[in-house]
Parts: C-alpha cells; sequence; structure tokens
C-alpha cells in the first residue's frame, strides 16, 4: 500500500515538473518569436456598437540582446496588414485589401528598436465595408506573436 502510494506522489511530481518545463519553453516561444520581441495588445473598449469604435494598442518590446528593425509604414502603421481579426470561432475575417505603398529606396520608415526599448501605436479597427456585424471578436498580431484580445459588438 505504501508502496502505490509513493509511486502514485513520484508520478504525479514528474508530471507537474515537466508540465512546468513545458510552459516555460511555451513562454519562451511566446514571448520572443525568436527575435526577442514582445508585442502586447490593449482594447480601449471591451463592448462597442460597430468595429469603428474598436481602438487597439500594440506595444512592442525588445527583450533580446540585439536591435530589431521595425517597418513602420508597411506593417506597423497599417491595421490591415497588422492585425488578425477573428470571428467567435476562430473564422479569420477579410477587411478592405490594403493601399499600395511607396517603392522609397530611401526608406525612412524603419524603426530600431534597441534592447529593453519599447514602441506604442493604435490601431483603428475602421477596415471593414461592411460594418462586422453583432458578435464576439478576436484580434491578435497577424505576423508574430501576440496576446489576443476580445470585443464584443451589441
Amino acid at each position: 500500500m505504501i508502496r502505490s502510494f509513493t509511486y502514485i506522489i513520484v508520478c504525479i511530481l514528474f508530471a507537474n515538473c515537466n508540465n512546468q518545463d513545458e510552459a516555460l519553453d511555451q513562454k519562451k516561444i511566446a514571448s520572443s518569436d525568436g527575435k526577442g520581441l514582445i508585442v502586447t495588445l490593449f482594447l480601449n473598449d471591451s463592448i462597442v456598437s460597430t468595429n469603428s469604435e474598436i481602438q487597439i494598442t500594440a506595444r512592442f518590446y525588445n527583450n533580446g540582446e540585439k536591435d530589431i528593425k521595425l517597418d513602420q509604414r508597411q506593417i506597423l502603421e497599417n491595421p490591415i496588414l497588422s492585425l488578425r481579426v477573428s470571428d467567435e470561432k476562430g473564422n479569420a475575417l477579410h477587411s478592405v485589401p490594403p493601399s499600395i505603398p511607396r517603392d522609397d529606396k530611401n526608406s525612412t520608415f524603419i524603426k530600431i528598436l534597441k534592447p529593453e526599448e519599447d514602441y506604442t501605436i493604435k490601431y483603428n479597427l475602421n477596415i471593414f465595408s461592411p460594418a462586422l456585424s453583432k458578435g464576439r471578436y478576436s484580434v491578435n498580431m497577424k505576423n508574430g506573436s501576440s496576446n489576443k484580445v476580445w470585443f464584443d459588438i451589441e
């Protein structure tokens, strides 16, 4: 009896240790995305009457040891290219098409994040025509890791 009880306790402890290691590995992958970049999204309001009322603040933080180059013009400042909006079932929704970016060979639209530096930008979800219908929706970054935020249109 004591032997089987000890075996059960050892199995439980071993399983918990494995889960903690797995959780740490997932955290590293999700937070650094292999580049040292952490993106955190915040909503101005979680219940709105139309998607154009939604403002999303994105905080880009470099927790790595090297500089990170971010393209402000084509990716960061364009919610159509930056954000993935999904319905409650997880189906990605298609917005209006993005505009064609200028061909700047000497572009000054590159933001360099030094280690431990952050950059914040705001997006508006006025990118759907027609507007989104009533329901529950989620938003996360299209390229790279970020948290997922939810809002309801009532």
